[in-house]
């Protein structure tokens, strides 16, 4: 098993808590059943808050991932594990991934069956834009010294909330619905591409500059000697 295969199983089994997961599952099942059973019908009054309200389900990720980040920094084993670089860097961003894509294709499959192709486009288009947010949220939580990374989070945050509100704004409204669906399947694909490759970057920056635990190399050396001298 590589390195990134390792610290992908390590990640998921420190979020594999059934409270966790139940609580998560809850939040992204909870703001999606509305959705999937009776959705608002394209353009009357309800259907750009109900899009906004389902991205909400998105915090059910983030618990999980804060969950699973606070649980590593606590627990020594995992900063000195062999592959504690990829299970700070790559891990919180494949798993957030893994669970968006998987939240974004049951809300699709509704809106295809539910809205046609109008209110596919526009979930598609919404969506990507708050898995966007919540990639960056979820692969740079907890990394600290590097201020510029803690600002970046916060301001993903401060969107994400915010979202829901500001997509009744005219304007707003204007420039993310009514995309045609080749249009907002580019866009997700894009976004997609664009938030794992940003947070990416920035959280390989946090491990070169940023406050972490020890390397693994460190770590060994210290549990030998502690052995030599018992």
């Amino acid at each position: 098993m590589n390195k990134t295969a390792r610290a992908f199983k390590l990640f998921f089994n420190a979020a594999a808590h059934p409270f966790v997961i139940g609580f998560g599952l809850f939040m992204m099942l909870g703001m999606a059943l509305a959705f999937i059973l009776d959705p608002a019908p394209v353009g009357s009054d309800e259907y750009l808050s109900m899009l906004g309200s389902i991205q909400m389900g998105n915090i059910g990720t983030i618990f999980m991932v804060v969950i699973a980040s606070a649980k590593m920094q606590q627990n020594k084993f995992y900063s000195s594990c062999i592959c504690a670089k990829e299970l700070f860097t790559i891990g919180p961003v494949a798993v957030v991934t893994i669970l968006n894509l998987l939240y974004d294709t049951l809300l699709a499959v509704s809106a295809y069956i539910n809205l046609g192709t109008a209110g596919l486009a526009d979930t598609l288009v919404f969506n990507t834009i708050s898995s966007m947010l919540i990639i960056v949220i979820g692969g740079c939580y907890g990394k600290k010294g590097v201020p510029f990374i803690s600002a970046i989070q916060t301001i993903a945050y401060i969107i994400f909330i915010s979202f829901p509100f500001s997509i009744k704004i005219a304007s707003v409204t204007q420039k993310l619905c009514g995309h045609n669906l080749p249009a907002a399947l580019l866009f997700t694909v894009c976004g997609y591409i664009l938030a794992v490759t940003v947070t990416l970057v920035l959280e390989n920056i946090w491990w070169k500059k940023g406050d972490k635990f020890a390397l693994p190399n460190k770590a060994m050396l210290t549990a030998l000697e502690v052995q030599t001298n018992e």
